[in-house]
């Protein structure tokens, strides 16, 4: 570990100090850098290079798993364990993405009240309309709700009431 740690800052330093201050010689320096890869280095430089393409193919969805039974089939005698240290090792992570989830019934018997505003929120004194929205959301300890109601005066100010069903306040805040 120190003679690689050496190797990746040799660019900066000089090797006879950086060797004294790793507290290695500098003739095993040079020895371990002449040395070949041993057959197991080599046999995980190939490795990795066929897990990274299927990785990478995937868009970096497919687990250990996956990628095993993909070398397998391809020939590749490589374990799923094999496979798993060589991914950890270098950082591959599958990025889990998200299950749509809707949150609007748009199917339902209930019928939808019209727009009484016309989309038209223009106004010359406060007091003339009102509007209101509920907004749920999935804090960290549970769901909850946020309800805004505003008042479509010339400084278009929002008041929010925060609800949650884990004793959340109900007192309104300024927004």
């Amino acid at each position: 570990m120190r003679f690689q740690f050496t190797d990746a800052h040799n660019a900066h330093y000089s090797t006879v100090g950086f060797c004294a201050f790793m507290g290695v010689s500098c003739s095993a320096y040079c020895a371990w850098r002449k040395r070949p890869a041993r057959a197991r280095q080599q046999e995980d430089i190939l490795f990795f290079t066929h897990i990274k393409g299927k990785f990478e193919v995937s868009n970096r969805a497919y687990g250990s798993r996956r990628i095993a039974a993909e070398l397998s089939a391809e020939g590749l005698n490589v374990g799923r364990h094999h496979v798993v240290r060589l991914m950890r090792d270098n950082s591959l992570e599958v990025e889990r993405k998200k299950k749509f989830k809707r949150t609007t019934d748009s199917h339902h018997s209930i019928s939808v009240a019209s727009s009484l505003p016309e989309q038209d929120f223009t106004c010359t004194s406060p007091n003339q309309k009102w509007g209101a929205d509920i907004s749920y959301g999935a804090p960290r300890l549970g769901l909850s709700e946020e309800a805004y109601v505003w008042n479509a005066t010339l400084e278009r100010r929002m008041r929010s009431c925060h609800v949650s069903r884990y004793g959340g306040d109900n007192e309104p805040k300024r927004r």
